[in-house]
């Protein structure tokens, strides 16, 4: 039962933080190295398949189908669970964006990076831990 609610809560909160994040981002510089910098994401990260709406929605529906379906298959380990949590909270994060927008909304800009948000660091987590589980 803990696995239900550790699985639905990472991946609400990721979701949430994602939408909360978005909502009062604005132009602003911190350092010399990092600012907040508001850009329309129009494809996926490093700015691949820009403006191909309808497969990067087909695939965000793909992994979000397949989580579900494969659901009862995740392995009881916590942070397994939270992995596929992460990457369902992001896939669900920038989903709303393309949906609502037409673009996502990407704003840490570290300069040296693409500039990129809170669901795509989900992600970038989930897939890591993912990996270090099935290299194990």
């Amino acid at each position: 039962m803990v696995k239900h609610y550790l699985f639905f809560l990472v991946a609400f909160i990721t979701f949430f933080l994602d939408r909360i994040t978005k909502y009062f981002v604005t132009d602003v510089d911190i350092t010399s190295f990092f600012s907040l910098n508001l850009v329309k994401n129009y494809g996926v990260g490093f700015g691949l398949f820009q403006h191909q709406f309808l497969i990067i929605v087909l695939v965000s529906i793909g992994v979000i189908g397949a989580i579900g379906y494969y659901y009862n298959k995740i392995p009881e380990l916590t942070y397994v669970n939270v992995a596929v949590a992460l990457i369902l909270g992001g896939t669900l994060g920038n989903l709303f964006d393309r949906l609502y927008y037409g673009y996502v909304i990407d704003f840490l800009d570290f300069k040296i990076w693409p500039v990129f948000n809170v669901a795509d660091t989900a992600l970038v987590i989930g897939v890591g831990l993912l990996i270090i589980y099935f290299w194990e």
